[in-house]
């Protein structure tokens, strides 16, 4: 056994953001089966302009006033997928995470594959 890897509390975070967000949820009830790596399909999605689509469950509520859902969710996925990044010293710190939360999502940056 090897020693805790760096960061790993990130990309925990990162993998509960997908969940709250539902996508995995959303990929099964469509049937979606893919040999591709999930966070990839999240990238392609992404950049090629579509809007990732997921149906609200009764445990999701969203009473900001000042992002709409979509912009909530889209937000979750980008800071979700800075926490998923393959090298742990790519990810950012939990402080980060939180900041990347609070901010604006014009501010957001996608991660590079």
């Amino acid at each position: 056994m090897g020693a805790v890897p760096y960061k790993v509390d990130v990309y925990s975070f990162g993998m509960l953001l997908i969940d709250m967000v539902g996508m995995n949820r959303d990929l099964k009830g469509k049937n979606v089966h893919s040999n591709q790596y999930f966070p990839y399909w999240i990238y392609d999605c992404l950049e090629q302009g579509k809007n990732i689509e997921i149906e609200e469950s009764n445990e999701m509520k969203y009473d900001d006033g000042n992002d709409s859902r979509g912009d909530i969710v889209k937000k979750m996925t980008i800071v979700a997928l800075w926490c998923i990044l393959m090298s742990p010293d790519d990810r950012p710190s939990m402080n980060k995470v939180l900041k990347m939360l609070e901010d604006d999502i014009e501010r957001l940056q996608i991660p590079s594959q």
